[in-house]
């Protein structure tokens, strides 16, 4: 993966450059003949085009589920990649990057207001051949369903069940103090992300935390109601926030009563963040 920081620093870059051009006496040369006129403006967008290529723009529109108005310390909005995050500019639930360089960035919300909120995790790709986007859907920032300190213990939020196992659990490392377990599960359809890095079909998610915190040995987990045929088996996706990237639990087989029990595939959690199955 490649992110290209300079691209941060365009519009500095444009306008120094063209106080630059200004000093070497390309005006003078512009008053000499009408031939070097044309010659200069020629190069003068030509070089512009070039330097407008390497990067993109983008936008989109957060907020919070329960109707918390988004204010600038409220949230935050951020692109990583590995030499650090891009956090974006916020004017009130609408945020924008003006150019980001080409790449695949591990894009999240960050809740930062009093409150037992999810963090959204997805992965963008962003390429100058698709030009600027914007996000189609609102990034919806949800409360936990269920909440649980870290103990050995089975956490039910909806239809998903987490046997935890402390021994296994290792803060975020920008909380350590942080010590709890929560879900939540969200439609992926209407959760704002766009999964570009997901193959399939999403048949459920969840937002798990304390966001970031990695488990080793993983947790296994249950899922009931699913909507899908007995015997199909789903790919299960855990989001890996330091790879910017999803990580390949392996499968599950659905059962006869649409659920599904992770230890008899040997299939367990390892990263409290976004959690993904999908049928292929």
């Amino acid at each position: 993966m490649r992110v290209r920081w300079f691209s941060m620093m365009l519009p500095w870059v444009l306008v120094f450059g063209c106080g630059d051009k200004e000093d070497t006496g390309a005006v003078e040369a512009d008053a000499d003949t009408d031939s070097d006129s044309d010659t200069d403006t020629d190069t003068d967008t030509d070089t512009d085009s070039d330097t407008d290529s390497d990067s993109v723009s983008l936008d989109g529109t957060v907020a919070y589920v329960d109707g918390t108005a988004i204010e600038n310390t409220s949230v935050r909005v951020q692109m990583c990649g590995q030499l650090g995050c891009i956090p974006a500019q916020l004017d009130g639930d609408n945020f924008s990057y003006l150019a980001l360089g080409e790449g695949t960035y591990a894009f999240d919300v960050v809740p930062l207001i009093d409150g037992e909120y999810a963090t959204p995790l997805d992965f963008l790709t962003l390429s100058v051949a698709d030009g600027d986007r914007v996000l189609e859907g609102t990034v919806g920032i949800p409360s936990y369903e269920a909440v649980t300190a870290v103990q050995e213990t089975t956490l039910e939020a909806g239809n998903l069940m987490i046997h935890i196992d402390p021994a296994g659990y290792t803060a975020p490392s920008d909380d350590s103090e942080a010590s709890y377990v929560g879900a939540v599960s969200v439609d992926p359809g209407m959760s704002g992300l766009e999964f570009d890095l997901v193959e399939g079909t999403i048949v459920a998610a969840w937002y798990l935390g304390a966001f970031r915190a990695t488990i080793d040995p993983g947790w296994e987990f249950e899922v009931s109601g699913l909507d899908v045929a007995p015997g199909t088996e789903l790919r299960v996706y855990n989001a890996h926030y330091e790879n910017y990237g999803w990580s390949d639990r392996g499968t599950v087989t659905v059962g006869d009563d649409g659920a599904i029990d992770s230890s008899v595939d040997g299939v367990t959690i390892a990263y409290l963040a976004t959690l993904i199955l999908v049928q292929e």
